[in-house]
């Protein structure tokens, strides 16, 4: 899971909201 946070970006994070 640890490979998916260093790709949390801005962009990931607006489509969790």
């Amino acid at each position: 899971m640890d490979k998916h946070k260093h790709l949390h970006t801005p962009l990931t994070l607006s489509l969790s909201h």
